[in-house]
């Protein structure tokens, strides 16, 4: 049998989840959590084969529990089955250790699909090629389309201190966490945000974003894998 423990907080989504998939002879679902902090209790009891993972949860999300799981049971694979196809989720995922991400719109037939390629082999992943194709295209450096500025790139200066806060921007982490990762308090951190969107002449992060993924500042940071 394939035991599965589901985390995901909508009750109705969930228990209907695992009724559709306990109709398969081989699966059983053995747990289910409404957040990180309950999935993390239950699997200090009892470890599944595999967890499938919503990101977004009360408590402690499917980002934080996920990067917890990496950490205390290397070996679970978890695949992440969430509503979120935008590629800084996909990245926090991937980073974390994730085997998989797919959608909750999928199928029946897919998502079992996807369990079974992950169980096959140790190695074994499976991305939707919508989310993989999107992904690398968003955080390729070469592949993205050109944004124009008010200003002159040419002339803006970006300083090692804006280029690392320009890097931590795109991890879509909360500005708390990203000043504590550059050792700098949160309003420093904000002070060179707001100092970064002055030079570029925009007035929204996923523009800072946008620039950092346009002159290659995350291209040594990602490490894509050409098959991901």
């Amino acid at each position: 049998m394939i035991r599965i423990v589901l985390a995901d907080d909508h009750k109705m989504l969930v228990e209907a989840l695992a009724s559709i998939l306990e109709k398969e002879s081989d699966i059983e679902i053995i747990g289910i959590a409404s957040n990180g902090v309950e999935l993390m209790s239950f699997l200090e009891r009892q470890l599944p084969d595999i967890c499938l993972l919503d990101i977004e949860m009360p408590k402690m999300n499917g980002i934080v529990a996920m990067k917890q799981i990496r950490v205390q049971y290397p070996m679970l694979p978890v695949l992440a089955l969430t509503m979120y196809d935008d590629p800084r989720h996909v990245r926090q995922m991937i980073e974390s250790g994730v085997r998989g991400y797919i959608l909750k719109n999928r199928s029946q037939d897919f998502l079992v699909e996807a369990i079974r390629t992950i169980l096959s082999e140790p190695e074994e992943v499976f991305f939707e090629s919508a989310i993989r194709d999107r992904f690398i295209r968003t955080f390729s450096g070469t592949q993205v389309p050109k944004k124009k500025y008010k200003h002159d790139l040419q002339r803006v200066k970006i300083t090692p201190r804006e280029k690392e806060v320009l890097i931590e921007l795109a991890s879509g982490r909360t500005s708390k966490e990203m000043a504590e990762i550059l050792c700098i308090s949160e309003n420093t951190f904000v002070s060179h945000k707001a100092a970064l969107m002055k030079k570029l002449g925009v007035n929204k992060e996923t523009a800072l974003v946008r620039f950092a993924v346009e002159q290659g500042f995350l291209s040594d940071t990602l490490n894509i894998e050409p098959d991901l």
